[in-house]
């Protein structure tokens, strides 16, 4: 073997090398992409049935302080962010193992910084200013709208209809919610609620 056809063996080496890596890196950088989006749709999927569980155990039962009643069920539609957008009461199991326990529980969903929060009370009546427990379900949200269907199959931006506020107990038929993610584009989601009376 000539030392020409050593230099050119180490070149056409070095070439199919050089081929090999950048598809083998090319191989892990698809798979993390992958791996990536799967984690997002389990967690998509989780927050999903979350808010599922959450409207089908709504209740038509307003929370009190001791001093006055609230609502059952109020929601903006989320253009502003302040505040909660969406506040209700919904229905919990409890088991013996968990002792006294109340059977309701108050919970509210939040936008703060580009992500939706939930937020749940312990009990239906507490002291005004009686702390949350709150949990991070979505970040990255570059805008979120909610609706309200009532029972004249009419949508509201806001709960109370503003048309009819003197019917506080009232609950919507359904709850749209419109999520826009900075990377993964805009979803719709539909709640029908089940009028559980308490």
């Amino acid at each position: 073997m000539t030392l020409l056809e050593l230099v050119v063996a180490i070149a056409v080496f070095s070439l199919v090398a050089a081929a090999s890596y950048a598809g083998l890196n090319q191989g892990l950088i698809i798979q993390d992409k992958l791996r990536e989006q799967r984690r997002f749709w389990q967690h998509f999927e989780t927050v999903f049935n979350l808010a599922h569980s959450d409207f089908e155990q709504v209740v038509d039962l307003a929370p009190g302080n001791g001093i006055q009643k609230g609502l059952a069920f109020t929601g903006q539609d989320g253009a502003t962010g302040d505040g909660h957008l969406i506040e209700f009461t919904r229905s919990i199991h409890t088991t013996f193992r968990e002792g006294p326990a109340s059977p309701f529980q108050r919970v509210a969903y939040s936008l703060s910084d580009g992500g939706l929060y939930r937020k749940t009370w312990s009990r239906l009546d507490l002291p005004y200013g009686a702390e949350a427990a709150e949990a991070l379900l979505l970040d990255g949200i570059e805008d979120i709208r909610f609706r309200y269907l009532d029972s004249t199959n009419k949508w509201t931006t806001r709960w109370p209809p503003p048309l009819n506020p003197e019917n506080p107990a009232a609950l919507p038929k359904v709850v749209e919610i419109t999520v826009e993610l900075d990377v993964h584009g805009s979803f719709r989601w539909l709640f029908h609620l089940t009028y559980g009376r308490a």
